[in-house]
């Protein structure tokens, strides 16, 4: 009495999730039992997939659970990419360090929403996504110094154009100047 509750529960964990991903996506009983994994475990093991089996089967905790993680899934996703673009409209994602910044708050709320890992604690991701970020921000802040200064240096270079122009122009309009611009606009 304490066996399986459906046909379902005899097949191998990745056909049936396969199977809750085919009615998660809206597959029909009949398109279920026609997919190959599907229609290949149903061979091997006998147990047909009839549709009182996936009623069963929509209605049990383990496909409750996949479902919902489908959805939180999508939803991140989504999420995610509305940020982006949110992010890219108003022009915060401009730099290096704005991009990694925006990584590391979202490795953040990752983080603090998964469960412990085996390796790596939450505590050390953080802190070397955070000592990367500073490493980003050091060589943004090195490129950002050099751009600088070959902008300083263009400016000194038209600055001294500009000076010269203007002690030319001091001493007034010589004779061959003044017939040149005669000529132009036709009075000679």
């Amino acid at each position: 009495m304490g066996g399986p509750r459906n046909n379902l529960t005899w097949h191998p964990a990745k056909v049936r999730y396969r199977v809750y991903a085919l009615h998660y996506e809206g597959y029909s009983a009949a398109q279920i039992n026609a997919d190959p994994a599907v229609a290949a475990s149903v061979a091997k093991t006998g147990y047909r997939l009839h549709n009182n089996t996936l009623a069963a089967a929509w209605r049990s905790a383990e496909y409750k659970r996949y479902a919902a993680g489908r959805d939180k899934t999508f939803a991140a996703v989504e999420g995610e990419q509305i940020a982006q673009r949110v992010l890219e409209d108003v022009g915060a994602l401009s730099s290096v360090t704005d991009v990694a910044r925006y990584e590391l708050a979202r490795e953040i709320r990752e983080l603090i929403g998964a469960a412990p890992d085996e390796g790596e604690s939450a505590v050390e991701r953080v802190e070397r996504l955070t000592r990367s970020l500073a490493t980003v921000t050091r060589d943004e802040t090195a490129r950002l110094k050099a751009e600088n200064a070959e902008l300083k240096a263009q400016i000194a270079e038209l600055e001294a154009k500009l000076a010269g122009v203007g002690r030319n122009t001091s001493k007034g309009i010589t004779e061959e100047t003044l017939r040149e611009v005669e000529e132009r606009i036709g009075l000679l």
